[in-house]
């Protein structure tokens, strides 16, 4: 981690769309949470202005706030973004208030998501019923598995809200996720992390062609663990805060 530079986001962008996805997703806000500093704010509209003029107007953009920013600040944000066709804003206010969620989803074209941190079916009827996002975002994982990730899509389907998987871990969740989302009628696109270490974990990986992975075939989730190299991925603690200086964005 360290200072990044408006270009690097707009220079990764591109590479991403040369390899063949089709929709990225980044959080362009540095450091700051609650709200931001003019010169903070600044960075960040550049930083998405540059990466949607390198990946041009078919690549669908998104930007994840990790339920960082109060309510005037993310709606100041929302507004500013518009002119970028973002595909959604994700967690813009923290998880709790789900009539904040509303205010802000109100105030705005700019389409919200969030959901990641729910863990039962119950909290994410509250976040339909008030329509308070147009996306929901169920973890496999957080959720209870693959059963209870349907079960969440299906009650959505009937709010005609799109289910967008949260997924941010590795090979195993992915190929669950990729499984269940197979049977979403909602189903609209599903998080996915590049992480070359986690390849090695499995006998033979996941099959990606331009941006989607294909239907594992085999028995079972369609993967097999290669438990020959676990022993060279101990757990080892590391610090992913994303409110400290070394997240810095710069121009």
């Amino acid at each position: 981690l360290g200072k990044t530079s408006v270009s690097e986001y707009a220079e990764s962008a591109a590479r991403a769309v040369e390899n063949g996805f089709r929709a990225l997703k980044w959080s362009p806000f540095g450091y700051a949470a609650h709200s931001m500093t003019p010169e903070q704010e600044h960075i960040t509209i550049e930083c998405v202005r540059q990466v949607r003029e390198a990946v041009g107007p078919d690549i669908q953009l998104m930007v994840d706030a990790h339920g960082r920013f109060d309510l005037p600040q993310a709606r100041r944000l929302a507004k500013r973004f518009e002119e970028f066709d973002l595909f959604f804003f994700e967690e813009p206010l923290p998880p709790e208030n789900i009539d904040a969620l509303v205010e802000l989803k109100r105030s705005t074209t700019t389409p919200i998501a969030t959901g990641e941190r729910y863990v039962a079916r119950y909290q994410f009827r509250e976040l339909l019923e008030k329509y308070a996002c147009d996306y929901i975002q169920p973890d496999a994982i957080y959720t209870g598995g693959m059963n209870e990730l349907r079960k969440i899509a299906m009650m959505a389907e009937t709010y005609y809200c799109p289910v967008i998987p949260h997924n941010c871990n590795g090979p195993v969740c992915t190929a669950a996720t990729i499984h269940a989302s197979a049977c979403m009628p909602n189903f609209r696109i599903m998080e996915y992390i590049p992480v070359p270490e986690r390849v090695d974990i499995l006998k033979e990986p996941l099959i990606m062609k331009d941006g989607a992975f294909e239907l594992p075939t085999k028995p079972g989730l369609g993967i097999e663990l290669n438990k020959e190299v676990f022993d060279q991925y101990v757990y080892q603690p590391r610090d992913l805060d994303h409110f400290t200086s070394a997240r810095e964005i710069v121009l």
